[in-house]
């Protein structure tokens, strides 16, 4: 990992970090294969043919490993052809089974320092909150979802538009990013909200090689959120 350059942030104004959802607070892997497990039993209840069934599991799980066909603005259709009929069916989806250790004690560490937290998703989520522990939760900024943006996987208008909402709403500034797909950072690089230095990689599933991920400008690839030192990213002024 790269040294980062500081980040000067004027007092009073609070530095905020963002976290992607899947493969950064939930383990997209471990519950995705237990959704599908769950989906062959509600696409035979619910009498799904054959043909549909098996095209909607490719896509989840090209999804879960990472397949940059199946991420970007595909994501919430891929994630809907699966959730939708769980639901239906009577299956219940408990995030709070698949959250990252790690990354709850990321958070925790952060908000002790009185340094902000926020939550970035390709669509609302009004559940990921249930998921973590209570007194992370409460403490949580915001969950941000890049309304009208290409799911923000790909649009650097996406950040510009989560750096407004963050300004106007908790007085802060975004500071860093963690996300374990690459088109999501390379739109906050272009974006130009965040340096490279500030954009975190979270290889889950090899999916992108160190090097392609340098290439795009992110400048920090690591194994698990617990190796990101976010308390070095900030200079008060």
């Amino acid at each position: 990992m790269n040294k980062a350059p500081e980040i000067f942030v004027p007092s009073g104004i609070k530095p905020v970090h963002l976290f992607d959802v899947w493969g950064v607070i939930i383990d997209a892997e471990r519950k995705g294969k237990d959704e599908l497990s769950n989906y062959v039993k509600a696409a035979e209840q619910l009498g799904i043919a054959p043909e549909a069934r098996d095209v909607a599991m490719a896509d989840y799980e090209a999804l879960v490993r990472g397949d940059p066909k199946a991420t970007g603005a595909r994501k919430g259709e891929i994630i809907d052809a699966i959730s939708g009929p769980l639901a239906k069916a009577g299956f219940e989806s408990r995030f709070e089974d698949y959250v990252f250790q790690t990354t709850v004690e990321a958070m925790a560490e952060i908000l002790d320092a009185k340094e902000g937290v926020s939550i970035y998703t390709s669509k609302p989520n009004k559940t990921i909150l249930q998921a973590l522990p209570k007194e992370i939760a409460e403490r949580v900024g915001r969950v941000y979802f890049p309304k009208g943006f290409d799911k923000g996987k790909s649009d650097p208008r996406a950040f510009q538009y989560i750096k407004g909402l963050i300004a106007l709403e908790e007085t802060g500034v975004p500071v860093s990013h963690t996300a374990d797909e690459l088109p999501e950072l390379k739109a906050a690089y272009d974006s130009k909200v965040l340096p490279g230095s500030h954009l975190f990689y979270v290889n889950r599933n090899d999916s992108n090689t160190r090097e392609k991920v340098f290439e795009a400008g992110i400048q920090n690839y690591v194994a698990d959120v617990k190796d990101i030192p976010y308390r070095t990213l900030v200079k008060r002024k």
